[in-house]
């Protein structure tokens, strides 16, 4: 086993006892106004795990947290947008797999875009808001042959960044952005 393999384990198995700790959190959370920041970090490792993994079981809690988090109270319109950006984006990809449940990407499309309108045109997030928002339109315009559309292909490898201020996902697997926003990378 390479370095490089090693060290993607010992990735894995630190995300691992994130998500787990993170589960937790979750089940000990009484604070209502805290819940939807337990749930949102939680939600950015298992969506990470997927996009390591591709374990569709990752992506299907990723979704189900996700829509706990954005009915959640959130401290601001930032931290709502950001939920309702991490939400839309594993609706698109779980939409992207051959086992997808119809509507999904439309659904996708409708969350992402009460992303971008939670989102004030000041916010530095915006603009990447609006990206994800177009990507799923263009996905779901042209369909998932597109290779811009496909999460798991290899012009997809990854994310790039975390969701709002609030949230810390597992820093041994994502990467920050200077605004904090989560998006598709095309690296």
């Amino acid at each position: 086993m390479s370095n490089a393999d090693d060290d993607l384990d010992e990735a894995l198995d630190e995300l691992d006892e994130a998500i787990n700790a993170g589960r937790r959190a979750v089940a000990a959370c009484v604070d209502m106004h805290r819940i939807g920041d337990e749930l949102d970090t939680l939600g950015v490792d298992l969506y990470t795990r997927f996009e390591r993994t591709g374990d569709v079981a990752d992506i299907d809690d990723a979704i189900e947290i996700g829509r706990r988090a954005v009915t959640a109270p959130a401290a601001d319109d930032v931290t709502r947008a950001a939920r309702l950006n991490l939400l839309g984006l594993a609706l698109h990809s779980r939409a992207e797999l051959a086992t997808s449940v119809p509507g999904m990407l439309d659904e996708a499309v409708a969350v992402l875009r009460r992303s971008v309108a939670a989102a004030a045109s000041t916010d530095e997030n915006r603009p990447t808001y609006l990206a994800n928002l177009a990507d799923a339109c263009r996905c779901r315009t042209f369909g998932r042959s597109t290779a811009r559309c496909s999460p798991l292909s290899s012009s997809r490898s990854g994310w790039i960044g975390v969701t709002g201020p609030t949230s810390t996902p597992s820093s041994a697997i994502s990467t920050s952005t200077s605004n904090g926003a989560m998006r598709r990378s095309d690296d």
